[in-house]
């Protein structure tokens, strides 16, 4: 089974999780009320315990979804029983079900095939001497290469510190902490940080 199959049954078993859920919170209430009648207190911690099992169990259909898209052996194999005697008990209805709910389901995101962390972005450090004297303006800013304004190189967000080192013709030459520079606007230049 492909990958948006296994979506089609996270998807399933997100369903079924929302029903827990509820059901769930309806025990929990049920336990509220038994309590508040004066009820054997028994009686009133099986209830509860019955809505605490029913939020457990939801909260584990509910994340089981990627870990079947990921290929986790032990989580398709388990849901691939739990699904094949749910199929039997219903005498083949849920397969309509199923259908119905993969129908609706895309192809999953290349993210959710992945696990790892996202790697933490490098530090920079400043070019040596740097230091700010202005920031970008409100609006930001586009940065081209050179005062003729010929090549557009990318855009300055607002509020970036800058370093402004020359100005000429209603441009500034700039240099962020980042180390980027190029000429940008003056008119989106505030100066004196």
């Amino acid at each position: 089974m492909g990958p948006r199959t296994w979506a089609a049954i996270g998807n399933v078993l997100r369903i079924s999780a929302v029903f827990g859920y509820l059901s769930g919170a309806v025990l929990g209430y049920k336990a509220i009320q038994l309590n508040q009648q004066g009820m054997a207190g028994d009686l009133v911690a099986l209830t509860a315990g019955g809505a605490g099992v029913a939020i457990v169990i939801a909260v584990l259909l509910w994340n089981l979804k990627g870990p079947l898209i990921r290929g986790n052996l032990i989580a398709r194999v388990l849901v691939g029983a739990y699904m094949l005697l749910w199929v039997v008990s219903t005498l083949g209805l849920g397969l309509i079900f199923i259908g119905i709910v993969y129908l609706f389901t895309g192809e999953p995101e290349a993210i959710d095939f992945y696990t790892k962390q996202r790697e933490a972005k490098p530090h920079f450090k400043s070019p040596s001497g740097w230091r700010a004297t202005g920031r970008v303006g409100p609006s930001g800013a586009t940065l081209y290469s050179d005062a003729q304004r010929q090549e557009n190189v990318g855009i300055f967000n607002s509020g970036v510190p800058v370093q402004v080192m020359d100005k000429r013709n209603g441009l500034a030459r700039v240099v962020a902490a980042t180390g980027e520079d190029g000429w940008i606007d003056v008119r989106t230049l505030t100066e004196g940080v």
